[in-house]
């Protein structure tokens, strides 16, 4: 029998609907139907014989072949999924070969390899084994790994947020009165439409302290409580709305003038805008609803207080400076470079971006 009619009796074969070749995915682990496998590779025996793989990306079963024992045969495919490196595998075993092994034996020789967590569904047995290591430490050089570990040990982290510091984040830049946002989301979260609880929140009303201080000294000093405001209008700032600046320095891309220093500037804080809207979108499902607004309105905050004023040449400056305070994208950068070719995509650009931008401040160019 040929592969292909091999794989389209495995297709009828499979428990699910949406199961592929007795293979899926569920969450980032593979997921194997054995019997369907070791099907798929008792018909092709006659037409491949090496490298039998029975679906797409499911190359680590190249080397794996059924045996007698079924215990065997199963703990046959940990190990090749092990060996290959991916983060885990599931195996479905039906019913058929559950009365011809001993449940307690593969519990057994499943250990050797790896911890298994298993489940039922339905008739069928479902065995999961994950091989992440459970330690943080665990790729630390071990010189540093024994001190983390006990650090992290001696020290307590209840998540309690103390409003002084936010005062202080507030006082120190404008962006920190954004922490009025995830401050206020995760007491509603926590408290709900509980009033009572909701009063031990009003503490949040303390971050715009700082700014309320800073303009009762610009007014008894010099007349004028927004004074403090009114000077950004030296670096040709205003305040507007978000899209503003982005259409003021869409104007100022010249594609024929893009090697020079206005162009080329104003294309960098763009990309540098997209970029990072880009992560918040996509870490939007992954983070904390608290973390994502706070994102959203810093980096709105940025875009609403552009440098349009007489026709300025950079109305988005210093964006590439001032979107790094937006700490919940790096968060979402860090989950997506667990994709290795990301990884070294970002590990190859980062340092010649570096270069560039070094090269450009040393002659004497704005670069942040």
């Amino acid at each position: 029998m040929g592969f292909r009619s091999g794989m389209g009796e495995l297709r009828e074969s499979a428990l699910h609907a949406d199961r592929v070749c007795g293979f899926e995915f569920m969450s980032s682990f593979p997921v194997i139907d054995y019997e369907s496998a070791v099907s798929a590779y008792m018909d092709n025996l006659s037409t491949m014989l090496r490298g039998f793989v029975p679906a797409k990306d499911t190359e680590f079963l190249a080397t794996w072949v059924p045996d007698e024992d079924q215990v065997r045969g199963i703990v046959g495919i940990f190990e090749a999924a092990k060996e290959s490196g991916i983060p885990g595998v599931t195996v479905r075993v039906g019913a058929d070969t559950q009365a011809v092994l001993s449940q307690q034996a593969l519990r057994t020789a499943a250990a050797q390899v790896g911890p298994a967590e298993i489940a039922t569904d339905g008739e069928t047995l479902v065995l999961t084994m994950s091989f992440r290591s459970l330690d943080p430490f665990a790729e630390v050089d071990p010189v540093y790994a024994a001190a983390l570990r006990e650090e992290a040990r001696s020290r307590r982290y209840e998540g309690k947020i103390e409003p002084e510091a936010g005062c202080l984040a507030a006082a120190s830049r404008s962006q920190g009165l954004v922490l009025m946002v995830p401050f206020a989301i995760e007491a509603w979260q926590a408290c709900g439409r509980d009033w009572r609880q909701l009063r031990r929140a009003l503490w949040i009303g303390l971050l715009p302290l700082s700014w309320a201080a800073l303009a009762l000294y610009m007014h008894v000093r010099f007349r004028d409580a927004l004074l403090f405001v009114q000077i950004q209008r030296a670096w040709h700032r205003t305040t507007t709305w978000p899209w503003v600046g982005i259409w003021h320095a869409l104007q100022k891309v010249s594609l024929p003038r893009l090697a020079s220093p206005t162009p080329a500037n104003n294309l960098i804080e763009l990309a540098c805008i997209v970029f990072f809207g880009a992560l918040i979108a996509i870490g939007w499902r992954r983070l904390p609803a608290s973390l994502n607004w706070y994102a959203l309105a810093s980096l709105l905050l940025i875009l609403t207080n552009s440098a349009i004023l007489d026709q300025y040449y950079d109305p988005l400056m210093s964006s590439m400076r001032l979107c790094l305070a937006i700490f919940p994208c790096f968060m979402t950068l860090a989950y997506l470079s667990s994709r290795e070719w990301l990884d070294r995509a970002l590990m190859t650009f980062g340092p010649a971006l570096l270069a560039i931008f070094t090269v450009i401040y040393l002659q004497g160019g704005w670069v942040a």
